[in-house]
């Protein structure tokens, strides 16, 4: 199965950071040793300070590049016991991205110049969003076929979500929005009223 094409954009950059890193230090990238990782671990970590998980995702990157040619994959063993060690020493916790919260998006929305194609696009995006929790791909992915208005009350809209990061195979799931009360961020006003100015033509909603 192959791989999301964010993954191997990721993977490429990665690559990029430590294949420079070793022509700096004059080490061989392909094929690299344990030392070469351990190395580079302590480098990124101590010396640029880099987040523990952005370091795990780098040696994961590494590892994959050597499977990728056919060749021995390096021990990580060295490495990730230093990852291990300043993770500790740091107490490093994951990174959490701040929710959007229900005043802030009735700010948001009722900014948009919904008179403009644009702002009435950016509001049903945003309030879509909103109510289904799906991620910038996901929406980016929804196809204007992708809606239904079921008739029974209440009358909200179903999405089916053609694919996400947690469906590679493709296989789709459905959401149902229900309406709201306020009317800049009822998404079924919002989303009917991106559909007029949009135009019925299929393709992308967005």
């Amino acid at each position: 199965m192959g791989r999301a094409q964010r993954t191997e954009i990721g993977y490429a950059s990665d690559w990029r950071v430590f294949s420079k890193r070793c022509l700096e230090t004059g080490r061989d990238a392909l094929p690299c040793t344990g030392e070469t990782l351990r190395f580079f671990a302590t480098y990124e970590l101590r010396r640029l300070e880099r987040r523990v998980t952005t370091v795990r995702r780098h040696l994961a990157s590494i590892v994959d590049v050597h499977r990728c040619k056919g060749l021995p994959t390096p021990s990580t063993e060295g490495a990730r016991r230093i990852i291990t060690n300043v993770r500790r020493e740091r107490r490093e916790q994951p990174r959490g991205k701040l929710a959007l919260e229900v005043p802030d998006l009735v700010r948001v929305a009722e900014h948009c110049d919904v008179t403009m194609v644009s702002g009435a696009r950016d509001r049903a995006l945003v309030i879509l969003g909103f109510a289904t929790a799906l991620r910038r791909s996901e929406l980016a992915c929804v196809q204007l076929d992708d809606l239904t208005f079921p008739e029974e009350d209440p009358k909200g809209i179903r999405v089916r979500i053609p694919w996400s990061k947690t469906d590679q195979e493709g296989a789709g799931r459905y959401i149902d929005v229900w309406p709201g009360q306020r009317e800049s961020t009822d998404p079924v006003r919002v989303i009917r009223a991106w559909i007029e100015k949009r135009g019925s033509w299929e393709g992308p909603l967005f």
